[in-house]
């Protein structure tokens, strides 16, 4: 056992502990090592208890060889290189160290290691606060990484590491990077604050994103880029500029039951020729499109709520194509949908409840299906271009499975929404359910980028201008069980 030393000054290393040993090592100052503070090696355990290692020339604490030590409360502050450094095979538990105001990582793994940190401070180092490369499979739960110059944490090549209910916040670029064929499970954590995108996902990586927290950085919430064929599922993204999540080159992601709300910029960016899922997401609140979708993306999307925009609800333009099935909009300030450039998508069963500027807005080279959506809508069902080749038709069918869902999101409506009344029609005298305007307290936006706005509609201009043989029809009439839903969703 070593207790209460000092070593300091011109040693190769401060400590080391190798051949299969397992002493103890309690509360020891190593200052200004020419090597490292700490090394463990060699089929070497140990036990490392309240020691400070300080001003190392390589790294604060080295492992390599086989070794599986103990760290607790060690204090690894302003070495030369990183802080802790794991190479080979080795394991470990380090837990509530302070690893800080290093010139490179606080922590860097390479190889076969797997170590569990939990309950460490992480903070203030000059390259990344954690990085990970090859095969590691370390476990992250618990620790706080704030203020790192680099990437909070970095996951690079095949490592697939765990990370559970970790605080990354405040960094000074990414808070979680993914990238090149990086895998693992991410859940529970809170990435926020982070200068540039909270969280980028890059490369072939695979990584799955559950049950986090991700709002608050104003260069984006989460990126998904290159061919990353990620999961995101059970998300939070909240209150991220120019998007809460954006998709884009060729990727392909998984991203299913997320609430993402209350963005400066766009919900969901869809761009370049991602595909991928979009499916029974909550999109609220947005300065911008809740969704938009262009260049040659392809994506489906099914189920999903796209509410309370200040723009239009979803925004599809440039090639893009993606079957859109199935989803609701409500409250959102310009056109429900604008299909525009030479965007070629399928809309069908779709629902919209809207006190905007209309429902379904389709450009003059728009293409695609518009078909057996219900568009209630407090100016204009349709507006379709006399020169588009879009096929639509105007037949309703039940989407009883959007219903619920629409129900819910009322509550994350803060725009206030139109009421409901019983009309007769006057050509047939039957009855049916109506929108009854209340007048918003200030003019709304125009539609975003080029969709075509009401206001340039003359008083004696037909609403509904279509291609030969397309019917569109002002008003749909709704089926019993529809009536009462939208009784319901509408309410006061």
């Amino acid at each position: 056992m070593a207790v209460d030393n000092e070593v300091r000054g011109k040693h190769t290393n401060g400590l080391q502990c190798g051949e299969q040993s397992d002493a103890t090592f309690r509360n020891n100052r190593i200052f200004d090592s020419e090597g490292s503070g700490i090394v463990v090696h060699d089929d070497a355990r140990g036990s490392f208890f309240g020691n400070e290692v300080r001003g190392a020339q390589m790294a604060g604490v080295g492992l390599r060889d086989r070794t599986a030590p103990l760290f607790v409360g060690n204090l690894v502050v302003g070495g030369a290189q990183s802080g802790v450094v794991m190479v080979g095979s080795c394991a470990g538990v380090f837990c509530g160290n302070t690893i800080t105001g290093n010139q490179s990582c606080g922590v860097g793994l390479k190889g076969s290691v797997s170590p569990l940190f939990q309950g460490n401070t992480i903070t203030a180092n000059e390259g990344h606060g954690v990085w990970m490369q090859d095969s590691v499979t370390a476990t992250f739960q618990e620790n706080t990484l704030e203020r790192n110059k680099l990437a909070g944490v970095s996951v690079n090549n095949s490592a697939n590491p765990i990370l559970r209910k970790n605080l990354i916040k405040h960094g000074l670029q990414v808070g979680l990077l993914l990238q090149d064929e990086a895998g693992g499970t991410y859940v529970g954590n809170e990435i926020s604050h982070n200068v540039s995108a909270n969280v980028a996902v890059l490369g072939c990586s695979r990584g799955v994103l559950s049950e986090n927290i991700i709002e608050g950085s104003a260069s984006g919430g989460l990126l998904v880029r290159g061919s990353s064929m990620c999961t995101i599922v059970n998300n939070r993204l909240a209150g991220n500029g120019r998007a809460n999540l954006a998709v884009l080159d060729d990727s392909r992601p998984h991203v299913a039951n997320n609430t993402i709300v209350n963005g400066d910029g766009r919900g969901i960016v869809v761009s370049g020729t991602a595909r991928g899922k979009l499916l029974n997401n909550l999109v609220a609140n947005h300065s911008m499109a809740g969704l938009y979708v262009g260049g040659d993306a392809n994506p489906h999307v099914e189920g999903n709520v796209i509410c309370n925009s200040e723009r239009s609800g979803l925004v599809i333009e440039d090639r893009a194509k993606g079957r859109f099935v199935g989803n609701g909009f409500a409250g959102n300030a310009c056109a429900a949908v604008a299909i525009q450039g030479k965007a070629a998508p399928t809309l069908t069963e779709n629902v919209i409840v809207h006190e905007g500027r209309g429902g379904v807005w389709l450009g003059e080279q728009a293409q695609g299906v518009v078909e057996h959506n219900y568009v209630e809508d407090a100016l204009l069902a349709y507006r379709v271009s006399a020169l588009v080749k879009t096929r639509v038709c105007t037949r309703v069918t039940e989407a009883r499975k959007l219903l619920p869902r629409l129900e819910a999101a009322k509550a994350n409506v803060s725009r206030p929404m139109a009421g409901m009344m019983m009309v007769r029609d006057e050509g047939s005298g039957e009855q049916r359910l109506a929108v009854q305007v209340r007048p918003p307290e200030q003019a709304w936006e125009q539609p975003e980028e080029s969709a075509p706005s009401a206001d340039n509609v003359a008083p004696d201009e037909p609403v509904h201008t279509v291609a030969p043989k397309a019917k569109v029809s002002p008003r749909l009439r709704l089926k019993a069980p529809m009536q009462n839903m939208y009784r319901r969703l509408l309410r006061a």
